[in-house]
């Protein structure tokens, strides 16, 4: 019964050992991750020419993939978006239902912002709360680099914000009213102007498996 008692304890002890190597593993994998991510951004942020960016932006995608993510090949929405017309309105597709991976009007955050369409120069973000950080990551992954401004009601989250940011939070006099707003407006290089208007804030919660609908107009 000694001996029995003694095993059960080496193999209770030598769960618990695994599964703390398991989360020590997941921690280390997920601060390398985030490590990975800051590193490349800020390579990204140093880039001077939309070749280069590219590059970078290419590296990213890559290393998301390995990660298990699906991300939409850059460069193909400006077809989706002329199919749409002359509405152009579009779903979030959600990241645990499959089958809007295939369906003709969802899309991914990076495809609005696509190259497709052209270079961005300069955004404005009228927004209720605001993921700063994954906000400028779906820029990377459209290989987009441009001046920005955020506009925001409740919340922005950020640790450091890039020269090239500016966030504002909005403050409403009354007590009977919020900045709910959810605008984007994208100048590009050739000075045309698209408009955003959508019913997500700018977080990954928002984007990736919540349905939401927006409208682009040129």
């Amino acid at each position: 019964m000694k001996k029995m008692k003694q095993n059960n304890n080496r193999t209770e002890n030598k769960n618990q050992q695994n599964i703390s190597n398991y989360q020590n593993s997941s921690r280390n994998k997920s601060l390398e991750t985030f490590i990975n991510m800051n590193s490349i951004m800020n390579i990204f942020q140093a880039c001077n020419s939309q070749k280069s960016r590219k590059k970078v932006s290419e590296k990213a995608i890559k290393m998301m993939r390995k990660l298990g993510h699906i991300i939409v090949q850059p460069g193909e929405f400006a077809i989706k978006y002329d199919y749409s017309a002359p509405y152009h309105l579009f779903l979030t597709r959600i990241e645990n239902s499959k089958e809007t991976y295939k369906q003709e009007f969802s899309i991914t955050f990076p495809e609005i912002l696509d190259c497709s369409l052209g270079e961005i120069v300069y955004s404005l973000h009228l927004n209720f709360i605001v993921d700063v950080e994954w906000l400028c990551w779906q820029y990377l992954l459209a290989g987009q680099c441009t001046d920005m401004t955020i506009l925001y009601g409740d919340k922005a989250y950020y640790q450091t914000l890039f020269n090239n940011i500016t966030v504002i939070k909005v403050n409403i006099k009354t007590g009977f009213g919020c900045h709910h707003t959810k605008i984007m407006i994208l100048q590009y290089k050739d000075d045309g102007i698209r408009v955003i208007v959508s019913t997500a804030n700018l977080r990954s919660t928002d984007w990736e498996n919540v349905t939401q609908g927006f409208a682009k107009y040129s």
